[in-house]
């Protein structure tokens, strides 16, 4: 018993003579968990749901495609925002969340002007969907990851690098290859409706929308944890179904029933979908930065292309293969130089 009090004795000067403390040999004998490597560990908990965010919402666009054979236009967003309000009314009462529609007192001003601003972009975006080709449309709707961050930058003073820029025309540049719109100024065909005078509407339409896109996510931005996320879905829905609401009884003849339980499915499919785009959005922009978050928008066009092979067996070309490979090199690498840029930038402690 001596002996082995001796020696343990000794074991401890020989580690005090070499100054290695227990505490060290057994933080050795621990393995270190490993640190998440790859891209997805580039990607925030914002990040990564605004990814899902744009997936619904291509979703709810793949869906709405398929029921506008059938149905109107008013018809489809007065039931689409219907589910999402009555799903929002449901989930605040069920938690007891106050302020349904509104949100507290200190953000009601912004949260109405989200509402307004969404239900004005509805009707703006239907006018020039009327008088531009689609490919037309969504290029000028994807300057919005352009102009989004340089309003963040302006009124939110977020960070903004130069380099997210460059890559975000990459993005920009395969969006243009995938939709290979025609020049604004082609030949004119007949009809009122293909005028110079209409197009040149719809097309300061559509950059107005642009405009209105990224004032909003500045908006949610700005509410950030003030609010619900779901005072900011609930509001925007229930003007949006004001507004549909008031345009059915002004034309009756837009008002159609689904007749068939598929076309229910594909209506409820719409609304569900475009709840969970609301609510992640409006998640996503309390998480992140709006400059982070903006090119995220470019993988849209991914989604889309992904849903017209399945749906309608519609094989992309090899400009739609080029452009979507494109646009997946400028987010991938935005979003690494966003946060290499913005790690170096921290100040060291």
């Amino acid at each position: 018993m001596a002996e082995a009090t001796a020696r343990r004795d000794s074991e401890e000067e020989v580690l005090f003579e070499s100054d290695i403390e227990l505490s060290d040999l057994n933080e050795q004998a621990v393995p270190k968990p490993t640190v998440e490597s790859g891209l997805w560990s580039y990607l925030t908990p914002g990040c990564q749901l605004y990814l899902v965010a744009m997936l619904c919402g291509e979703a709810m666009k793949a869906l709405s495609k398929l029921l506008m054979e059938k149905i109107d236009m008013m018809v489809l967003i007065f039931t689409r925002m219907s589910i999402t309000l009555c799903t929002t009314v449901l989930y605040m009462w069920y938690k007891n969340i106050d302020h349904y529609f509104w949100g507290p007192p200190g953000v009601r001003l912004l949260i109405t002007v989200r509402g307004v601003s969404g239900t004005v972009a509805i009707v703006l975006t239907m006018f020039a969907l009327k008088h531009l080709s689609l490919p037309e449309q969504t290029v000028l709707t994807f300057l919005g990851p352009q102009v989004a961050p340089v309003l963040a930058r302006i009124i939110l003073h977020e960070q903004y690098f130069w380099q997210q820029a460059a890559w975000g025309l990459v993005s920009f540049s395969g969006v243009v290859v995938v939709a290979k719109p025609p020049p604004f100024h082609h030949e004119e065909t007949t009809g009122s409706e293909s005028s110079v005078q209409l197009r040149v509407l719809a097309i300061m339409a559509t950059l107005f929308v642009v405009l209105i896109t990224g004032i909003v996510m500045i908006v949610v931005r700005s509410i950030g944890t003030r609010a619900h996320p779901l005072c900011v879905v609930g509001s925007y829905s229930m003007f949006s179904v004001l507004l549909s609401a008031a345009w059915m009884i002004a034309d009756p003849s837009r008002i159609t029933v689904p007749k068939t339980i598929r076309t229910w499915v594909l209506l409820v499919g719409t609304g569900l979908f475009g709840f969970c785009l609301q609510y992640m959005t409006a998640v996503a922009l309390q998480k992140e930065q709006v400059s982070m978050l903006a090119g995220f928008r470019y993988t849209q066009i991914l989604w889309a292309v992904v849903f017209e092979l399945i749906l309608w067996r519609d094989l992309p070309d090899l400009w739609t293969i080029t452009g979507s490979i494109l646009v997946a090199i400028g987010v991938i690498q935005a979003t690494i130089v966003r946060k290499r840029l913005t790690e170096a930038s921290k100040p060291s402690t």
